[in-house]
């Protein structure tokens, strides 16, 4: 039954980690104990027929041979052999508390056969006992010594005689169990004594660990969680190992540290948009964030890496392992622990599966806080990489264009923020708002002719910009450009129509020139096609007066008398029409203009600015035709 049960024992491998799997623990076997242990059943049976056959009770003294069971403790001495004996010899403290760990046992073993060989004696003196049926001791001595080999010999599954009768039986079942139980016991604190040797320290502060547990009356569950962290610490444990990693690269120089840092770290944090986009923006910022705002975090299977309402301040970025990312309802905040056991309370969680390659909690990097919106547990232990928010910031700061970079993706990732149905830690990349047909990617687009308005437009853009910085709560403070001017930021006029339909409010300046100009009829047409919000704005300064037009004036439109033939080129090439532009400019002069007064004082103009951002902001929904 044990060469059978060795099969599917599980066994640790080098890594640390506990391995179970049919076809690795038959390989491991059957290539290191199994060819030994074969050997032993193999004599045991052997000796069992020898036992029943009468004509060869001479070869009795073979049974010797059934010491080689003696050999399967070497896996004891196989667990010692891995470490590094220098240490056994330089640290006599440690050799000691080993020894007296593994004699103890020894000693509670010893006292323990010596009663056992004598409640075997006691019982073969019965009239039916072992003592009475043709055995002839020579002296007590000779009794006792009997009694003992048969006892030592029982508790190795071994039988140098057979026991008959109901107590002589029945003892020497207690015996064999007995000696399974003392096998694995003693096993255990011999492995657990000699791995001590590698790491005193760690194996001191084990000890400590239990003290503490045991004097304050901890849970045996929550003991349980503490114990592995504390085994995790060693050497071998995976934040011993990382441990040991960091030390070694403090001892490096500066440079080649920070290097080796964006080797290492650089091409996981470039799962996130913006760390990919500094790979070409700004490599400098990207090596010093590598070494002073990254760091390393493990999580031990089952335990939780954070929960649902802390306070978060870091990202963090998967590089192995299995993780649950679980949202409950804040009408049912109950432990995540049992919702977990309990199959019928996962309906009120949303589980979604995290894993190597995945990142969270990006928003703590460009919100003043931010609080997690569920719980991570990890399934297997996991190694991640976390950005601390605070350095992040920091490093930035030294840095000129990546610091612009920051701030333009900042506002994207607000807006994106603003705009999901379902706010979580798990933010998936998003598409920039430029290269979304459906977004808007400016809140006001300033139409003006440029030979009579150029210097009113660049005033206003200035005034617009200043105001918008400054309000935290302004709907363009989430845009890349929110004021649009042609002279700046336009690079192919045929682009031209597809900035007018993706901005929100149209400022059209009111000069005398302005609807003879195509372009700025292409504007003024698209926007009321588009059903954008148009807001006239009449340019006011000495020289320059604005006359709304007449009948007159749309019946020489529509004729064609207003522009040349080079201008109705471009309105055709353009998709627009005749029809189209004498609607668009009806729409303009209905609405009632406002002023912009540059040659006044700078209140009067912040006063005239401020009710042109307010026209654009109240009329959020486009106006129906």
């Amino acid at each position: 039954m044990d060469l059978v049960a060795s099969f599917f024992t599980g066994l640790m491998a080098r890594d640390g980690r506990y391995r179970k799997g049919f076809i690795q623990v038959a390989c491991r076997y059957g290539t290191t104990w199994f060819p030994l242990d074969a050997v032993i059943l193999t004599m045991d049976w052997f000796f069992f027929g020898l036992d029943s056959s009468s004509p060869i009770q001479q070869f009795r003294i073979l049974r010797v041979v059934r010491l080689g069971r003696i050999f399967r403790g070497l896996r004891v001495v196989m667990v010692a052999r891995s470490l590094l004996w220098q240490q056994v010899l330089a640290s006599t403290r440690s050799e000691t508390v080993v020894l007296a760990a593994m004699a103890l046992p020894l000693v509670c073993l010893m006292l323990s056969v010596h009663v056992l060989a004598c409640l075997w004696q006691r019982i073969g003196e019965h009239s039916e006992g072992w003592l009475n049926r043709g055995f002839r001791p020579e002296s007590a001595m000779d009794t006792y010594v009997t009694s003992l080999h048969w006892v030592l010999a029982q508790l190795q599954g071994v039988s140098i005689f057979p026991a008959k009768g109901c107590w002589e039986n029945l003892f020497a079942a207690l015996l064999i169990v007995s000696g399974l139980a003392f096998d694995a016991i003693l096993t255990s604190i011999v492995v657990y004594a000699v791995l001590g040797l590698g790491d005193p320290g760690h194996a001191a502060l084990q000890r400590t660990c239990r003290n503490f547990l045991k004097g304050k009356r901890v849970a045996e569950t929550f003991a349980c969680r503490v114990r592995r962290h504390m085994v995790a610490q060693g050497e071998d444990g995976i934040f011993g190992r990382a441990a040991r990693e960091e030390k070694l690269l403090e001892g490096l120089p500066e440079t080649l540290q920070m290097e080796l840092y964006e080797l290492v770290r650089a091409p996981v944090l470039c799962w996130s948009r913006f760390f990919a986009l500094l790979v070409n923006a700004s490599p400098q910022a990207l090596r010093q964030l590598c070494q002073q705002a990254v760091g390393l975090s493990f999580t031990l299977s089952h335990e939780n890496c954070f929960c649902q309402g802390d306070a978060c301040s870091v990202m963090r970025f998967v590089e192995s392992g299995e993780l649950k990312y679980l949202e409950v309802k804040p009408t049912n905040m109950i432990d995540l622990r049992g919702l977990l056991e309990d199959s019928e309370d996962l309906a009120i969680a949303e589980q979604i599966r995290v894993a190597g390659g995945d990142f969270l909690s990006e928003a703590v990097l460009w919100l003043p806080s931010w609080e997690h919106c569920g719980t991570l547990v990890a399934d297997t232990d996991s190694k991640m990489l976390v950005v601390h928010a605070a350095r992040f910031g920091d490093v930035l700061q030294h840095h000129c264009t990546a610091h612009h970079c920051a701030i333009e993706y900042a506002k994207k990732f607000v807006s994106r923020l603003n705009h999901v149905d379902h706010v979580s830690d798990i933010i998936f990349p998003f598409e920039d708002p430029q290269e979304d047909a459906q977004g808007k990617a400016h809140h006001i687009f300033i139409s003006h002719y440029k030979r009579e308005a150029g210097t009113e437009a660049a005033l206003l853009l200035s005034a617009m910009r200043e105001m918008i910085l400054h309000d935290a709560c302004h709907p363009g403070g989430e845009m890349s450009e929110p004021i649009f001017v042609d002279t700046e930021n336009l690079v192919c006029l045929r682009d031209l129509r597809a900035c007018v339909q993706r901005s929100d409010n149209l400022v059209v300046l009111l000069t005398p020139g302005l609807f003879q100009r195509p372009w700025c009829l292409v504007e003024i047409a698209t926007a009321h096609r588009s059903q954008v919000n148009i807001v006239p704005v009449a340019v006011q300064r000495p020289g320059l007066s604005f006359k709304y037009p007449d009948e007159t004036f749309y019946k020489r439109l529509l004729a064609g008398r207003i522009l040349n033939d080079e201008d109705l080129k471009v309105i055709n090439a353009e998709g627009v029409t005749l029809l189209e532009v004498a609607s668009a400019i009806r729409e303009v002069c209905v609405q009632i203009s406002l002023p912009f007064s540059p040659h006044k004082s700078a209140n009067i103009r912040h006063a005239e600015v401020e009710d042109i951002m307010m026209r654009c902001c109240t009329l959020t929904e486009p106006p129906t035709s």
